[in-house]
């Protein structure tokens, strides 16, 4: 019997709930010039450098695109004529070369396509508005949820882009610190902002995230902790060390509370939930106390955390 891919149906689902949120699909080139293929942030999906056409029709389509993201810029640019606010999503495919090794003038000189061409399927999501930023990472939790995805993440993005403000970006990761995409705001414009995410990994995470696994025979332990952390340290930075300390042990970390008060003197208060748990047997009390007082020190250390 015949079944739809699993792609297929992800992408049916993710246009479904964009529209619904207001957002209206675009179709760009898969060609541009050699000064846009410079603008979106290096590597976010393993590509090294763009690929370079061997009969392009002009310098402006000299290139296979390497980013969604430029001609989405150029789009909200040209409906901002007519609209105050503007809101579109793209899916199509994205390419480069995953090898840092220059193209030889000659054709015949090049490695086979398939050992250095990589292509992605990706999508662009791009908001002109009040709150761009926000909103974008507001439509992004809504349709993970929607997906049925739940374990990811936003750390700070902490890489160079002609497109994106710098300290106004954020990569969006799952679980095992793989990368999925990135959410930032438009240099061109602090209302502006531009999202992209990597299907194939997307779908991956989705699917085992569906798959069954068994439920543990040994018991969990939960423990909580407060910190007081400066104003600017964003909660993902903290989920991100906390999972990292202790990777074999810590099962789950959960934001329980936030809170902000002038008496913390520039400060916020936050509450996080720990879950520690072992696959081959069960923790002890002793155990799991030492493992706070290790994550405890990190979070100290790094972002100067204060137990509360």
């Amino acid at each position: 019997v015949g079944t739809e891919d699993d792609s297929v149906i992800i992408k049916d689902k993710i246009r479904k709930y964009l529209c619904a949120a207001g957002y209206s699909e675009v179709y760009n080139y898969s060609f541009i010039s050699e000064e846009k293929t410079e603008l979106a942030p290096a590597d976010v999906f393993g590509i090294k450098r763009p690929i370079i056409l061997a009969n392009p029709l002009s310098s402006d389509f000299a290139y296979l695109r390497n980013s969604l993201a430029p001609y989405l810029e150029k789009n909200l640019n040209d409906n901002l004529r007519f609209y105050e606010e503007v809101r579109i999503f793209e899916i199509g495919r994205i390419f480069g070369n995953a090898s840092e090794q220059k193209e030889s003038s000659s054709p015949k000189a090049n490695p086979p396509l398939e050992d250095k061409i990589l292509e992605r399927p990706v999508l662009g999501i791009s908001i002109y508005g009040k709150d761009g930023f926000l909103e974008l990472k507001g439509i992004i939790d809504g349709l993970f949820s929607n997906l049925g995805l739940v374990d990811w993440f936003m750390p700070d993005l902490n890489l160079p882009s002609d497109l994106l403000e710098n300290n106004g970006a954020v990569r969006i990761e799952m679980g095992d610190h793989s990368v999925l995409g990135y959410i930032g705001v438009l240099k061109s414009s602090n209302d502006g902002a531009v999202l992209e995410l990597d299907l194939d990994k997307l779908v991956k995470a989705i699917v085992e995230e569906k798959e069954y696994e068994p439920i543990s025979k040994f018991p969990s332990i939960d423990r909580d902790i407060s910190l007081l952390v400066s104003s600017d340290v964003r909660v993902g930075d903290i989920l991100e060390i906390i999972q990292s300390v202790e990777p074999e042990h810590v099962d789950d970390v959960d934001l329980m509370d936030f809170y902000e008060d002038e008496k913390f003197g520039g400060k916020k208060s936050l509450t996080f939930r720990i879950v520690f748990q072992a696959k081959d047997r069960t923790l002890t009390d002793v155990e799991a106390d030492k493992e706070i007082q290790k994550i405890i020190k990190v979070l100290m250390e790094k972002v100067g955390a204060e137990l509360r």
